[in-house]
């Protein structure tokens, strides 16, 4: 399979099923104000993209460091919270991130052959950054 058809048809599956229960629910002018149909469009429009790029990374990484790069989803939620959100963090917190990343660089570290897999770890990154940034958008 091509894993962007797969993503899409994901998308158009959910987008179906939404609408359904929506129009069950609610009438139409309450479901389509433009103003909130532009803010979760942001969002939305991420996910995807995020979906493709975990595709990605997937057919390029092995899962163990797949999975321990994609928790720098945390590392950059922390990092839109304290800039967007104007949020504080205390210096335990900021450790305890700073030991996510170490363990991220130490583990793209240990493979000897990072040239073959560089796209998918920064394929990995950016979802997690898309993760992460999307997360505190909708707050």
């Amino acid at each position: 399979y091509v894993s962007s058809v797969a993503v899409a048809t994901m998308e158009c599956v959910k987008l179906t099923t939404c609408l359904v229960i929506v129009f069950n629910k609610l009438t139409l002018r309450e479901v389509l104000r433009p103003r909130e149909v532009c803010k979760l469009s942001v969002p939305a429009f991420l996910y995807m993209v995020q979906n493709n790029l975990l595709y990605f990374a997937l057919s390029r990484l092995r899962a163990t460091p797949y999975k321990v790069v994609y928790n720098l989803k945390i590392l950059t939620g922390a990092f839109f919270s304290v800039t967007l959100l104007r949020q504080n963090l205390t210096k335990k917190k900021w450790l305890c991130l700073f030991g996510l990343f170490l363990g991220v660089v130490i583990v793209q570290t240990h493979d000897h052959d990072l040239s073959g897999s560089f796209s998918g770890f920064a394929a990995v990154s950016a979802a997690a950054g898309s993760s992460g940034f999307c997360g505190v958008y909708q707050q």
